[in-house]
């Protein structure tokens, strides 16, 4: 990697991108009723998008005003499908407040029902006080914003007071839902990733999901990563997507 490598600047927010584009095109979410419902809501981002549009836009950004990341299944059933989006603030320099929000849905009645995390950056230091999580970390969430819990339909208007359990088929649906909601908390646990980088955050969500021995069959050899050092190369190794 350049010396102009820095962890949360501009080289590292470009990687990110890169690496979700990867992601994006590795992404098979298939075609049953959980895989169609969750494409009609959530519209899948194009590697090319990924690449060409938003690796090169400036935070603030949102991913999914481009689409989001319908990944694999997590398990041979293939019942338990994630969707991932991104947003960050500061600027080209230095990425703030970096969060990848991931929803993991499986059917339910005809329906759908979902349990959500959100992977962040180290939150800073303000006034001189130390923050609560100052590593990235995870912690479960109940929405895709933090104004309003519904993880079930994709990112609602200003206003909007869907309590995430709403179009709900039958009493089983509404009360898996109202379950999930129930036994969510927000603010704590918060587990430490152990990463340092913003491209590192990235590839924490996809090892989380499936695992070290997918994420290296998956970026071991992304000649970018590869080529890695320093702090990026550290949280690969901390990931065992490469070895030292």
């Amino acid at each position: 990697m350049s010396d102009a490598f820095v962890p949360y600047g501009d080289a590292d927010r470009k990687l990110m991108w890169r690496v979700l584009a990867e992601w994006a095109r590795m992404a098979t979410p298939g075609s049953d009723f959980l895989a169609r419902s969750l494409k009609t809501e959530f519209r899948p981002a194009q590697p090319s998008t990924l690449e060409g549009h938003m690796m090169h836009k400036e935070p603030p950004v949102k991913l999914q005003s481009s689409g989001w990341i319908l990944g694999q299944p997590l398990t041979k059933q293939a019942d338990v499908l994630p969707v991932v989006t991104f947003e960050a603030s500061g600027s080209k320099g230095e990425v703030r407040d970096a969060a990848f929000r991931v929803g993991l849905f499986r059917a339910l009645d005809g329906g759908r029902v979902a349990e959500g995390w959100r992977f962040e950056q180290g939150e800073p230091e303000r006034d001189g006080e130390i923050g609560a999580h100052p590593y990235a970390h995870a912690q479960a969430i109940k929405g895709w914003r933090k104004d309003i819990n519904c993880l079930i339909h994709s990112p609602h208007a200003d206003g909007d007071e869907c309590s995430g359990v709403m179009d709900a088929a039958d009493d089983v649906l509404t009360a898996e839902r109202q379950r999930a909601q129930a036994a969510t908390l927000v603010k704590h646990p918060a587990f430490p990733l152990g990463v340092v980088t913003l491209t590192g955050l990235a590839l924490a969500v996809f090892t989380t999901l499936y695992g070290a021995i997918k994420a290296r069959e998956a970026f071991g050899e992304f000649h970018p990563l590869k080529a890695s050092t320093d702090d990026l190369r550290e949280d690969l190794v901390r990931l065992s997507i490469l070895t030292r």
